[in-house]
């Protein structure tokens, strides 16, 4: 549900650059954005069937959205810090032992 969240919230955040910068160049930089947001609706779609590689790499691609989270708080933009708020659930919810266990069941990958 987290990654819903973080998806939904990554995407606002590409429609008010673009709203703000408009045009093509606007656009270009909301794109950009957009790719965060894709990833994590993906990644709340497919996490139970990816297995080690893709929970490897879920937890790559929030490292470097926690990196971003911190720069736009470092330059100025306070909700940076809510992003590295729910980026900090989302790692220490992945990493409890229970999720780890759900998500080497079968059930999970069945679903």
């Amino acid at each position: 549900m987290l990654l819903w969240v973080m998806s939904f919230l990554t995407a606002l955040t590409a429609v008010q650059v673009f709203l703000l910068i408009g045009g093509a160049y606007g656009a270009g930089v909301a794109a950009m954005q957009l790719v965060p947001a894709l990833i994590c609706a993906l990644a709340a779609v497919r996490l139970p069937r990816t297995g080690r590689a893709g929970y490897a790499l879920l937890l790559a691609f929030l490292a470097l959205v926690a990196l971003w989270q911190v720069d736009r708080f470092t330059g100025g933009e306070p909700f940076g810090i809510v992003g590295f708020a729910f980026v900090a659930v989302l790692v220490a919810l992945l990493a409890a032992p229970g999720t780890r266990r759900h998500l080497r069941s079968h059930a999970a990958a069945g679903r």
